[in-house]
């Protein structure tokens, strides 16, 4: 079991090694990859220049010869940046998302946070006077007050759910609101389906605390 247990965290060490290396290395040739278009311009200068030498210039066979050696090096050197390029454009993306990676600590080496749910419990171990350097121990999270909605005022309850607590005093105000323009349309004879839908939904679900 041991042994299992040591092979696992041997392969998490290397799992955080190879991406530290990996975020390492596509970081270095983005730098490099950022000076492609200044080296592919500069074999494009100088093969505009060796043209041009052979348009002009007056050439024997050996001089002829040894230009074409020469204009033949720089194609193939051009080339090269050029298929680096072609890489560029093809990972681009790959290499954005793979600086962007944010990767958390290994939790081989993070403290362990552990919040005591009674301050009883955590009294007690308080009194143990135990120094554990890899836990890190809090005491009880206060328990929050509950809503004065829940005592004071009314909540609206749907299929056995509970979906949201109003207090009192604004439920109040908004059915009122509701009810005069309910009274002012009928007043005045206007009728809309949706005053009525909307005053429906209110009666069903309206419970006191």
């Amino acid at each position: 079991m041991e042994e299992r247990h040591m092979e696992l965290a041997t392969l998490i060490e290397q799992y955080y090694d190879h991406i530290e290396q990996l975020q390492h290395t596509v970081e270095v040739l983005q730098q490099q990859l950022a000076q492609l278009p200044e080296q592919i311009g500069y074999y494009d200068s100088l093969q505009n220049d060796l043209l041009h030498e052979l348009e002009l210039m007056p050439l024997d066979a050996i001089k002829g010869t040894k230009l074409l050696k020469q204009l033949k090096h720089v194609r193939k050197e051009r080339r090269l940046y050029k298929n680096i390029y072609a890489f560029e454009q093809q990972e681009a993306e790959h290499l954005r998302f793979i600086q962007q990676w944010k990767v958390t600590p290994s939790p081989l080496h993070t403290p362990k946070i552990y919040t005591y749910r009674t301050v009883e419990g955590y009294q007690f171990h308080q009194s143990l006077n135990i120094a554990e350097p890899t836990t890190v121990t809090k005491p009880p999270k206060p328990k929050e007050r509950q809503q004065e909605a829940e005592a004071l005022g009314y909540h609206i309850v749907r299929q056995k759910k509970q979906w949201r607590l109003y207090h009192r005093d604004r439920f109040i105000v908004a059915y009122k609101q509701l009810t005069s323009m309910h009274d002012y349309l009928q007043e005045h004879r206007v009728k809309l389906d949706a005053v009525s839908e909307h005053e429906e939904l209110f009666m069903p679900y309206l419970i006191s605390s």
